[in-house]
């Protein structure tokens, strides 16, 4: 194997494992109207995501498979990460976990949750 193919400054080519784990990373923003939380999931088909909205919980997990033994054979290293993938946040009690959009584009997801309309206070008659 040439050793233009090895990565500088390790020795020993690395390969992947399918039970690798990995973890996007998420930014999370508020704003007036809710919560946006931008993951990045660079090679995972959007379709192979799975996020749900549960007691006040976000959960955004999935998986990105790893190339098979036989593809993988003429590789001098394998580091790009793959395997199953779970992020959790918890959120304020003010969400409206039936008003949840998700879209994907280029390999980030954006999930908006939209904050629950504000309760007023309302006063209250005393009956005499």
């Amino acid at each position: 194997m040439s050793n233009y193919l090895t990565p500088f400054p390790s020795f020993y080519p690395r390969r992947a494992s399918a039970t690798d784990r990995w973890t996007p990373r998420v930014d999370v923003h508020e704003t007036e109207s809710g919560y946006v939380f931008t993951a990045e999931v660079p090679g995972v088909d959007p379709n192979d995501v799975d996020v749900t909205v549960e007691k006040n919980v976000l959960t955004i997990k999935g998986s990105k498979s790893a190339l098979e033994p036989d593809a993988a054979a003429g590789y001098a290293s394998l580091e790009r990460a793959s395997g199953s993938f779970e992020r959790r946040f918890r959120m304020p009690d003010v969400v409206d976990s039936d008003r949840v959009t998700a879209k994907a584009h280029h390999g980030v997801i954006e999930i908006t949750v939209a904050k629950a309309e504000a309760h007023q206070p309302q006063r209250i008659a005393i009956a005499s």
